[in-house]
């Protein structure tokens, strides 16, 4: 995924909406928002209606979109912004389908959210597939999805509207199928059924350690072979349900085991069928460099 960009900068207070835009160039214009507070409706319809806003970052901001505000100016479909990112966000599906109505063609949006943050939101509750329903408005050119938020009861979230998509971020818990209704923590003997676009070039399974769920699968069963459904992803590839997919990554954290010789059989597999097989380990799955590189840039905002 392409690092959120920080072009111009929206920090506290948000009266300074007025001096970012008027400086923001056109086709260049992007703006990162960081604050720890309600979103007022009027200003983000300020933001998000923008004629020359391409990149768009929003940070740790209470979200609540108001369709008054854009049905006001017929602005449905008809801004520039391309690449749009929520970072620690509370939002509601309802809002960021709001959000999706604005711009006439996303291709990568970023949706991240840490527990610590998303447990306390209103919006706990919703469903993967309530939100991918809001981010499907976008369908039409979305290419990129980072979806990356432990949504509280995972149920086989159905991605293959989104019809272009050729590079998904996801944890691989919000594809199981849960047969007893969500009350089934066991999520490890489950597999997916053909919930993903057959555009799909670059695939990431990215386990989320604060998500309870995920917790509780992992403790019950370690092994990556199984948590990441390294055989049911294979056997979607040489099915043809992925006829396009070129690369599978799993990004790894502890307690996850990794066999060496499970690898290298799949790593070997996937090789076969034309798809390059990777791990990626790293130390902290919870931590979100692009929110620090945010809070850095909104000490800026004093010069404003």
């Amino acid at each position: 995924m392409e690092s959120a960009p920080f072009t111009g900068l929206l920090s506290c207070p948000q009266e300074i909406i007025g001096a970012i835009l008027a400086e923001l160039q056109p086709n260049r214009a992007s703006i990162a928002a960081l604050a720890r507070e309600p979103l007022d409706s009027k200003l983000l319809d300020s933001v998000l209606s923008y004629s020359n806003l391409e990149n768009l970052t929003f940070a740790e901001y209470l979200i609540k979109a108001n369709p008054l505000n854009r049905l006001k100016y017929s602005l449905t479909h008809s801004t520039p912004l391309k690449n749009l990112w929520l970072l620690n966000c509370c939002i509601g599906a309802t809002s960021l389908a709001e959000i999706m109505k604005y711009p006439r063609a996303l291709k990568p949006i970023t949706f991240k959210d840490e527990y610590r943050i998303f447990k306390l939101n209103s919006y706990e509750n919703q469903t993967a597939q309530e939100y991918v329903k809001a981010i499907g408005l976008q369908a039409s050119s979305l290419e990129s999805l980072d979806l990356d938020v432990p949504f509280s009861r995972p149920k086989g979230t159905n991605l293959a509207s989104l019809s272009l998509l050729r590079d998904l971020t996801i944890s691989p818990s919000h594809l199981a199928i849960d047969p007893d209704n969500g009350d089934h923590l066991d999520y490890s003997l489950m597999p997916m059924v053909v919930l993903l676009p057959r555009s799909l070039e670059r695939l990431t399974f990215r386990y989320l350690q604060s998500d309870h769920y995920d917790h509780n699968r992992l403790q019950r069963n370690p092994h990556l072979e199984e948590y990441f459904y390294l055989p049911y992803v294979y056997r979607l590839v040489s099915g043809g349900k992925l006829p396009r997919l070129s690369r599978f990554t799993c990004v790894v954290t502890p307690p996850l085991t990794v066999d060496g010789d499970v690898t290298r059989n799949f790593t070997q597999a996937f090789d076969e069928l034309g798809v390059q097989f990777m791990i990626s380990k790293i130390d902290n799955p919870i931590t979100m460099p692009e929110i620090e590189e945010c809070k850095q840039l909104c000490q800026l905002s004093n010069s404003w």
